[in-house]
């Protein structure tokens, strides 16, 4: 676990001021629906994986498969409570994005406008942001810590 917290611990370095957080609490789940949003109609078929019975191929997400890639590596890196998290969290934003089925034009406006707030937050907070040193870790790390704002708690042991 000591290594998995350095990794988060590394970003939430970026973000100390109170503000920032609270728009990176709003900002990175409405950057990861945008996302979702803008790329959801991609998939992969083969045409020998069917359905059963069905001759229909099935289809493989590429939005599906990153949100469960993500879920394992919280699943491996951080232990069961926050990999159960994390799929709840990567399993709503799928179900809003079935249900509200927001223009792309609209999709890429919240993902400009989010990634532009948060670019303010580090303003506030008179730092850069971490994507700048640390790209993966950024990406990886982002998602979890939304959660932190109002968790804090949550991979203390």
């Amino acid at each position: 676990m000591e290594s998995s917290t350095t990794e988060l611990a590394f970003y939430e370095s970026y973000h100390n001021h109170p503000i920032n957080k609270l728009i990176h609490f709003f900002c990175i789940p409405l950057i990861v629906f945008s996302t979702n949003e803008l790329f959801k109609e991609f998939y992969i078929a083969h045409e020998h994986l069917t359905y059963p019975g069905i001759k229909k191929k099935c289809r493989f997400y590429i939005t599906w498969m990153l949100h469960q890639v993500y879920c394992i590596y919280y699943f491996q890196k951080y232990g069961l409570y926050p990999g159960i998290l994390m799929l709840g969290y990567f399993t709503c934003i799928r179900y809003l994005s079935m249900k509200l089925n927001i223009k792309k034009s609209t999709a890429l406006k919240l993902f400009s406008l989010s990634w532009f707030l948060q670019f303010v937050g580090h303003f506030i907070e008179g730092n850069r942001p971490a994507l700048l040193d640390g790209l993966s870790q950024t990406f990886l790390e982002a998602p979890l810590f939304s959660f932190q704002y109002i968790w804090p708690s949550l991979l203390k042991t």
